[in-house]
């Protein structure tokens, strides 16, 4: 019996001893493998001081403290501490080989070896370090593998996204990278087709639901691109994952109610759990604004409290609307079941690495995918379903009308013989009325000639009026001895000139209201250059303006202005003899459609200087300023180069 004992002994004892030294034992590489899963062929060492160094770890006295994995897939949980991994690995072939931890949501990834001088060399990644600055270009943690044999150790940190490890032949490697990345593209592609289909559709069909559905779509694709896979690194090159792993789950948990809400009609059919939801979307959009003080740690644990909450509250919402013959609760019910189930695979392969993750995307991913297929299969179903009810409503409603167009024909024909009659004795009184209204617009219309008759009369008398005061002041002038009265005299006949300018252009023009700018001034440069005869002919006008008109109004004060600049230009900026330049334009930097900028310069010595304008007391300048405010122009000097009077008004178009 004792024999036997100890022969059974000896055989447990053989049996039980691989398992404890498995994790212990190297790894070796052979030729002709794709690449192996390492996760329960390493070993690790949990530093919850975090202050661990390369030369603290590789120390003969801290080895003990390795531990071998069991799992194929790493788990850390939620604490956020540092793990060292040791890896001892031999690589007899010619085979390039790289190692992968396939988890994107790592902030720090360093992985220490020892180089062909002894010295410790490392090569960072993790998402805290820009992709572009990686050792290999992934968004998973890759790191190029040295020939013979070697021990590797990586330090990590990771707030609870599992990890594989896995080595490769470099050239699987890159050809499974490539195929990955194009998997991702006709993801992303065929979900943002999706988002802007049924964009385009809320803007046809005007339906919210449309639009509810792309918010949620688009979450979808923003939880698969920077929570679940992470290839949103290849987008945006330095991503804060811990932040988007916690915000963008709730966001989306957020913008599944009002879609649930407005596709199930769910206040109309289960107005009890309309009422309760909106109680959980209060707690989510608290949750919300509070979140950024919360410890990651809780806020993750809280995250996946949420999604369960969320997905079991769309199932019951869409089994209480199916219960009332609303079919589309059943499908929507049966489509977040399905996700369910999905998720729960996730959390399996989480935990044993298995099944495996289809197309190399994870199972969330995958039932985002699915789900929102399904989604949009329904979005179409419920269209198809509404106007099938629609037509039978219709079909009912053409009956009705029916039956009641024949009740009515009778009355109709009865009530069409009494409008028609009421419609011929209309007609005479709208006839006799046209008539009328047309012997009236003729009468109005010779009343209007004949006002425009007598204005244009008017305004050759005061023009004829004006010309025969000018003629008496002439003959004034002539008479007087004294220079300086003369000077006077020939100064208001200017002016006199100047208003009847005014008249005489309405008297010529069609538009007996306003008058053309540009010929205005013009006429009133050469009446003035006349008066002042040979004194006048050394000194050029020049006029650059654009075709507009000015009101009545504001021709009158505005021609005094300038006869009063161009005659003190002629007295007193150009001695006797000397030849010199009057400019008058409008500045064209000016806007046209709010403000028009008159502009008045000549060469000659101008003011003594530019407050002169404001303090001089004679006659001219005081009537330019007054007769500026009284037009509500801006009125400016400047002798920087010249000398030039700015008017700014708004009066003129």
């Amino acid at each position: 019996m004792s024999a036997n004992n100890t022969g059974k002994n000896f055989l447990l004892f053989l049996f039980l001893v691989p398992l404890f030294v498995h994790g212990a034992q190297g790894i070796t590489w052979t030729r002709n493998t794709e690449f192996i899963d390492i996760g329960n062929r390493i070993e690790r060492m949990e530093d919850t001081s975090c202050a661990l160094t390369i030369e603290q770890v590789s120390d003969s006295t801290k080895k003990g403290l390795f531990k071998p994995s069991k799992n194929k897939v790493l788990n850390f949980g939620f604490a956020g501490n540092v793990t060292w991994l040791k890896i001892s690995f031999k690589n007899n072939t010619s085979d390039i080989l790289c190692l992968s931890l396939e988890q994107a949501l790592l902030p720090v990834a360093d992985f220490y070896f020892k180089n062909d001088s002894g010295q410790w060399q490392c090569f960072k990644a993790g998402y805290n370090v820009n992709i572009n600055n990686k050792k290999v270009r992934n968004h998973y943690q890759v790191f190029p593998l040295q020939p013979g044999e070697k021990e590797y150790y990586i330090r990590l940190i990771s707030f609870s996204p599992p990890v594989t490890v896995k080595i490769w032949n470099t050239d699987a490697f890159e050809l499974s990278a490539a195929t990955q990345k194009i998997a991702y593209g006709i993801y992303i592609g065929l979900l943002a087709f999706v988002i802007i289909l049924n964009v385009f559709f809320y803007f046809t069909y005007g339906l919210r639901m449309y639009l509810y559905y792309s918010i949620l779509v688009f979450f979808y694709l923003m939880v698969s691109a920077f929570v679940m896979d992470g290839y949103g690194v290849y987008f945006f090159h330095h991503v804060n994952y811990s932040f988007t792993y916690v915000l963008l789950p709730l966001l989306t948990s957020i913008s599944i109610i009002p879609f649930a809400y407005d596709f199930l009609e769910v206040e109309k059919y289960a107005p009890r759990l309309y009422k309760f939801s909106r109680f959980i979307l209060g707690w989510f959009i608290l949750y919300a604004a509070v979140l950024v003080f919360i410890p990651q740690r809780y806020a993750l644990m809280l995250n996946q409290m949420d999604a369960m909450i969320i997905t079991l509250l769309m199932i019951s919402m869409g089994i209480s609307v199916g219960e009332h013959h609303n079919k589309i609760g059943s499908y929507f019910a049966a489509a977040y079941l399905f996700f369910f189930i999905l998720v729960i695979s996730q959390i399996v392969y989480m935990q044993t690495g298995f099944p495996p993750c289809p197309f190399g995307m994870s199972h969330v991913s995958v039932a985002i995918f699915i789900e929102s297929m399904l989604l949009a299969y329904l979005l179409a179903r419920r269209l198809k379903w509404e106007e099938t009810s629609l037509q039978l409503a219709k079909d009912e409603s053409q009956a009705q009308l029916l039956q009641k167009t024949q009740e009515n024909e009778t009355l109709m024909r009865d009530q069409n013989i009494k409008l028609e009659e009421t419609v011929k004795e209309r007609t005479l009184e709208i006839a006799s009325q046209k008539e009328i209204l047309e012997q009236t617009l003729v009468d109005k219309e010779e009343l209007l000639n004949e006002r425009e008759i007598l204005l244009k009369e008017i305004h050759h008398r005061v023009k004829n009026n004006l010309q025969t005061i000018s003629s008496i002041l002439t003959m004034q002038c002539a008479s007087l001895m004294d220079d300086k009265a003369k000077a006077a005299v020939l100064e208001i006949q200017s002016r006199v000139h100047s208003i009847a300018l005014v008249h005489q252009k309405l008297y010529q023009n069609n538009n007996l209201d306003k008058v053309e700018l540009k010929g205005f001034i013009e006429g009133l440069c050469q009446q003035i250059k006349i008066l002042f005869g040979e004194r006048s002919k050394c000194v050029s006008v020049s006029v650059n303006l654009p075709e507009m008109f000015i009101e009545t109004d504001v021709a009158v004060p505005l021609g005094l202005i300038l006869n009063e600049l161009i005659t003190n230009s002629l007295k007193y900026a150009f001695p006797e003899g000397c030849a010199g330049e009057i400019c008058i334009w409008v500045d064209t930097t000016a806007d046209s459609l709010k403000l028009n900028k008159l502009v008045y310069s000549d060469t000659g010595k101008g003011l003594p200087s530019s407050e002169y304008l404001n303090s001089s007391q004679t006659l001219g300048l005081r009537m330019v300023k007054i007769l500026s405010r009284q037009i509500g122009a801006d009125i400016g000097y400047s002798n920087i180069d010249c000398s030039q009077f700015t008017f700014v008004f708004s009066t003129i178009r």
